[in-house]
């Protein structure tokens, strides 16, 4: 018997397991226990909002199951078996999101049939005990910056010289792009934005987690002045990309679809990040959807200003918003340490070596996949079925890239069947009660 002063949630969840070990194997039920209470205080009413929205709807269809929270926050949920698979993937969307706030043991699943008096035992252990108060934070540790050559300084035939390189390519010079900033002014914006999911793989169903919203470069260059190559100006493309990045961030702040609401990133350059037009966006977007809401920054970037990084991080953070860190390579992954900047994911871009290093246990990247912890790093610009099959034969389980875009597409299929129509298995043994 407990001799504490139970809530009504977790009075009526102890009649039910006590109901349960009375009446099995007619009600076959397994546990999940989710540890809330050990998350963040600044992300856990986020946090029980979003296992509501996603549990909820899913328990109440299914056979008899319920979701309890618990006096200490924590969450109980009992439910059939049929439908764990779906769980086991709703638990990986919200530890992604939980981020490193959420300890490692954050989800427990039980299965009644050898786990029973194991699950009854946590439970009596912290139905009825207040929420513990949370420690001041640690200082946060100073980002170490990897060597990086200094970009050369742009040179005077940039600004002043021909519009034509010497393999006969139009180069982009500030002339150029004041026309291009002209055009931009009348262009239809819309028909440049991208956007490209950012997807687990549990199994072989792929789950949106968010998409990435983006200017194609190439389609811009091709609509606005065909012919230009970029790449040749480095330092007019990254004014050029600003340009692009205040239309992206006005765009979203309108959210006329109603897609741009949540669930989305936006990959953006560290001064527009600092500018009024993302308090602008700021503005725009709704309190409960800021966690959902991801902001890129280049690695190139970061490593090139880290003083800038430091305070874009720490404003990020203080609007709300979640930071992932793009184009880590197999290189400049030796030198990084995910923790040590601030951000909640990061993205490793596929490349042609990665084959041969899943090959060796014993290869450098291994070590640092650990370091960065792989559940939070995106396999980026995946191809094909065969570097997807080698990024989870190491370890990988969330991907982006044109085959897994594809890959939803193929996969749009109708919905699994529910649980309640499903045929009706044999009798398992009774719990030990």
């Amino acid at each position: 018997m407990i001799e504490k002063d139970l809530t009504p949630s977790e009075t009526q969840l102890m009649l039910m397991l006590d109901n349960i070990s009375k009446n099995y194997p007619r009600l076959v039920f397994d546990g999940l226990y989710l540890k809330v209470s050990e998350i963040k205080e600044a992300g856990r009413e986020q946090t029980l909002r979003t296992i509501h929205e996603m549990f909820d709807p899913l328990i109440i269809n299914s056979d008899g199951g319920k979701v309890f929270e618990l006096l200490n926050k924590d969450i109980v949920i009992l439910f059939p078996p049929a439908i764990k698979i779906q769980l086991e993937r709703i638990v990986f969307k919200i530890k992604f999101f939980v981020s490193d706030s959420a300890p490692e043991d954050f989800a427990t699943f039980y299965d009644f049939k050898t786990q029973y008096n194991l699950f009854v035992q946590v439970v009596k252990s912290s139905v009825g005990t207040p929420l513990k108060k949370e420690l001041p934070p640690e200082p946060e540790p100073i980002i170490k910056q990897p060597p990086k050559p200094t970009p050369p300084p742009p040179s005077s035939a940039a600004s002043s010289g021909p519009a034509i390189s010497a393999s006969g390519e139009k180069m982009l010079t500030p002339k150029l792009l004041m026309s291009i900033n002209n055009a931009l002014k009348n262009a239809d914006f819309t028909s440049l934005i991208r956007r490209q999911p950012v997807c687990s793989l549990l199994d072989d169903t792929p789950d949106v987690l968010f998409e990435e919203v983006f200017v194609s470069i190439p389609d811009f260059s091709d609509t606005i002045v065909p012919d230009l190559n970029l790449a040749l100006t480095p330092w007019l493309l990254n004014y050029l990309t600003e340009t692009l990045d205040r239309k992206v961030l006005r765009l979203a702040a309108k959210h006329d679809d109603g897609a741009l609401q949540k669930n989305f990133s936006l990959n953006l350059n560290l001064s527009t990040i600092l500018s009024p037009d993302f308090l602008n966006f700021d503005e725009n977007i709704a309190p409960e959807n800021k966690s959902s809401i991801f902001i890129e920054i280049s690695a190139d970037d970061i490593f090139s200003d880290v003083a800038s990084y430091i305070m874009a991080k720490s404003f990020i953070k203080a609007c709300g918003y979640r930071i992932c860190i793009d184009g880590i390579t197999t290189q400049s992954l030796r030198y990084f340490n995910r923790k040590d900047t601030g951000a909640d994911i990061i993205k490793l871009i596929w490349n042609s070596k990665i084959p041969l290093m899943s090959t060796d246990p014993k290869a450098p990247i291994f070590e640092d996949l650990a370091r960065n912890d792989i559940t939070k790093i995106v396999l980026s610009r995946v191809g094909n079925a065969a570097s997807v099959a080698i990024g989870k034969s190491m370890g990988f389980n969330l991907f982006q890239g044109n085959y897994i875009t594809d890959l939803m597409k193929s996969k749009e299929a109708p919905a699994v069947p529910n649980p309640t129509s499903a045929p009706a298995s044999a009798p398992a043994p009774a719990p030990s009660v």
